[in-house]
C-alpha cells in the first residue's frame, strides 16, 4: 500500500547510484527540488556532464559496495538505485538501506519504499498521479490529460492567490473574515483566456 505525501527536498542530502538515461530524468527532478545531490557512477551521459556544477559527483565504479558506502552523504534523505542492471541495483539497495531511509529502486518499484509519480506543476500547483506501480503507462496518460486542464494560466492565477492570502493574514482580524474573503475570490475552473 502507498501513501501520497509531499516531500520538501530543498537542501536535502540525496544519492543516485548511476549516471544514464533514467538516472538523469531523476537528477534533473530533484535539482529543481533544490535537493543537495550526489551521483555515484563511473560513467554519465553528456546531459549529466553538462549539469556538473550543480551536483557532486563521485567517479567510481559502482560494483565495490564497500567503497560506494563511504560516498553516501552523511544524514543523505534519499537515494535513488538506477543503474541499468536489475541485479546490481538491488544489491546495492540493499547495502544502502542501512544508511539513507529513503530508496527508490528504479526498476522494482515492489522493493523500494518510495517512487516518483507521474506529476505537472504549474507555479505552487504540484498535481501527482499514481497507479501505485500497476500502469505508469495509465498514469502518463492521465498526466497528459491534467497538463491540458491545467495549463500556464494556474502559475499566475496561484501568485495571484498566495498575495491575497498574505493581505488577508496581515489585514482581515478573524478566520472567519478571512476564510470570507479567500472563498470569494477564488474561481475554479479557470477561464482559459484570463
Amino acid at each position: 500500500m502507498t501513501t501520497p505525501l509531499m516531500i520538501k527536498l530543498d537542501a536535502k542530502k540525496c544519492v543516485i547510484f548511476g549516471g544514464g538515461k533514467v538516472a538523469t530524468r531523476k537528477v534533473k527532478f530533484l535539482l529543481e527540488e533544490g535537493a543537495d545531490l550526489t551521483i555515484i557512477s563511473e560513467n554519465i551521459s553528456e546531459e549529466l556532464q553538462a549539469l556538473i556544477p550543480r551536483f557532486h559527483y563521485v567517479n567510481i565504479s559502482i560494483n565495490n559496495f564497500d567503497e560506494i558506502l563511504t560516498y553516501i552523504p552523511t544524514n543523505c534523505f534519499l537515494a535513488v538505485v538506477a543503474t541499468n542492471n536489475r541485479e546490481l541495483n538491488e544489491r546495492i539497495a540493499n547495502k544502502v538501506s542501512i544508511h539513507v531511509p529513503l530508496i527508490n529502486i528504479v526498476d522494482n518499484q515492489y522493493s523500494s519504499n518510495f517512487y516518483f509519480p507521474a506529476y505537472i506543476k504549474q507555479g505552487h500547483l504540484k498535481i501527482a498521479v499514481s497507479t501505485s506501480g500497476a500502469s505508469p503507462i495509465l498514469a502518463k496518460t492521465i498526466k497528459q490529460h491534467l497538463q491540458k486542464e491545467f495549463g500556464p494560466e494556474y502559475k499566475d492565477y496561484l501568485e495571484q492567490l498566495q498575495t491575497e492570502r498574505e493581505w488577508a493574514l496581515r489585514n482581515l482580524h478573524t478566520e472567519t473574515e478571512r476564510k470570507a474573503h479567500l472563498q470569494k475570490i477564488t474561481k475554479f475552473p479557470l477561464n482559459k483566456e484570463r
